[in-house]
């Protein structure tokens, strides 16, 4: 028992343990998945066709922008959730103050905006499958996960904005 609470407290006291644990580090990779998430349901089971037909509709009220606009968003938010992350990676290495500040006002920036988008998308997804008369075997599952996981989004982008700047201004107090 006593090397296994060894063999744990090395294993906190590593790195990589420390970067993961980070709130921004936690931010960014849930908004990451959420994103995936949005997108690959979408993508996978968001198009049907109906019983009648052979042709592929959008499941939110055959709206082809309203599934594009949801496509769009996740494929371009969880990019940004993987450049950032890189960014975050290599943060030590980084040694120009004016290089950290430049990513530091980008990552902000595009959170905000990323913020926004999500909180639009949510409301137009919501809006279009309850307009939806449409009745397809499939895809209203993909249709329900990305509108709750748009809700979802907001909150994590919006502390994902914040949070490096929390952390921005305890660095310069020390």
């Amino acid at each position: 028992m006593r090397k296994v609470i060894t063999t744990l407290r090395e294993f906190s006291d590593h790195d990589l343990v420390h970067f993961f644990i980070r709130p921004q580090i936690i931010a960014r990779i849930l908004a990451g998945v959420l994103s995936l998430t949005i997108f690959a349901s979408l993508v996978t089971e968001g198009y049907q066709n109906l019983t009648n037909s052979s042709q592929l509709h959008c499941v939110l009220n055959d709206n082809g922008t309203a599934c594009c606009y949801g496509i769009t968003v996740g494929i371009l938010a969880f990019l940004h959730c993987l450049l950032f992350l890189g960014f975050d990676v290599y943060e030590p290495s980084i040694t120009t103050h004016k290089f950290k500040y430049t990513i530091l006002v980008l990552d902000v920036t595009f959170s905000i905006i990323w913020t926004c988008l999500w909180f639009v998308g949510f409301c137009f997804l919501a809006n279009q499958w309850i307009r939806s008369t449409s009745h397809y075997l499939l895809g209203t599952g993909a249709a329900r996960t990305s509108i709750t996981f748009a809700v979802l989004s907001v909150p994590c982008w919006v502390s994902q904005s914040s949070t490096p700047l929390l952390f921005q201004s305890n660095e310069k107090a020390c």
